[in-house]
């Protein structure tokens, strides 16, 4: 087929995994996930060819744990995941990150939660959680 739809999800390859035909895009300095500021950067392994997008309240902090610990790092059992310092695509120059992004042998994933979910989880963790008890 042309590769607009997924027909068979256990054979497949980056062509023909294409929901949007077209050129494929550009990544630029200014993009979201090529932020060195904010912990958004996806995660990267090169040994697996994957790159992670992790997203807060989805079981980042498991994921991230999940990652370190594929690194070798035993810092994946220690206290504030957060704090690890992550292979990110930020630590890549944009060609190399561009390549990895739209290089079809490499695995980009994401998982997301339904966002009602979400939402009171954040609430409950950064509301309630935080609220001092009189």
């Amino acid at each position: 087929g042309d590769g607009s739809i997924l027909t068979n999800p256990l054979q497949f390859t980056g062509e023909d995994f294409r929901l949007f035909p077209g050129p494929k895009p550009t990544l630029t300095k200014d993009d979201v996930i090529y932020d060195k500021v904010r912990n958004t950067a996806p995660i990267v392994n090169e040994e697996y060819k994957v790159i992670f997008f992790h997203v807060a309240k989805a079981a980042s902090s498991e994921w991230l744990r999940f990652f370190t610990r594929l690194e070798g790092s035993p810092e994946w059992c220690d206290g504030n995941i957060h704090e690890h310092n992550h292979n990110t695509l930020t630590h890549y120059t944009l060609a190399d990150a561009q390549r990895m992004m739209t290089d079809p042998t490499w695995t980009r994933a994401i998982f997301v939660r339904n966002p009602k979910e979400r939402l009171l989880s954040a609430f409950l963790d950064k509301v309630l959680a935080h609220k001092s008890i009189s």
